[in-house]
């Protein structure tokens, strides 16, 4: 949220929760205006109608709601991204060996039609990656969001 406030140059009270459950739970009773969380929590809810998605916040449009527009389409945001992501860890000392076959093991899962399938149902995209690509990954994520931390102002409570 801070993000796209920085971005747009926007004021938003982000109101910070304990869960995503209570958050959710306000937002959907009207008590909170809107939400900027995860595609895996929110989809059911705008499914049924008990929320209206007004955009997504990664680089692309969501393969589950193709109609919602990213948030640099909606508001003309380029560059804008905050996506959500999950990664499998493992500890620090794992012999090289077995994370290759963790890898490997976990693409070939991710590539399967009915796990495809079922992380489509959700919201979840699979993309699967090498350990290194993984690692390059969150590098990139650690820098990007270093840099901006500072500018935006913010610090932990």
């Amino acid at each position: 949220m801070e993000l796209l406030k920085a971005m747009a140059g926007i004021d938003i009270l982000d109101i910070q929760y304990r869960s995503s459950a209570q958050a959710l739970s306000d937002v959907v009773s009207g008590q909170v205006s809107m939400i900027n969380t995860s595609m895996t929590l929110v989809l059911p809810l705008v499914k049924a109608g008990h929320l209206r998605a007004l955009a997504v916040s990664g680089k692309t449009r969501a393969e589950a709601l193709p109609d919602i527009p990213t948030v640099a389409e909606t508001a003309g945001l380029a560059g804008y991204d905050a996506s959500s992501w999950y990664g499998l860890f493992a500890p620090a000392r794992t012999p090289p060996a077995i994370l290759a076959r963790l890898s490997s093991t976990m693409r070939q899962i991710l590539r399967l039609p009915d796990t495809k399938e079922r992380l489509a149902s959700q919201g979840a995209e699979a993309a699967g990656s090498t350990p290194e690509e993984f690692s390059s990954f969150l590098k990139a994520g650690a820098e990007r969001w270093s840099k901006l931390i500072p500018k935006l102002g913010l610090r932990l409570d």
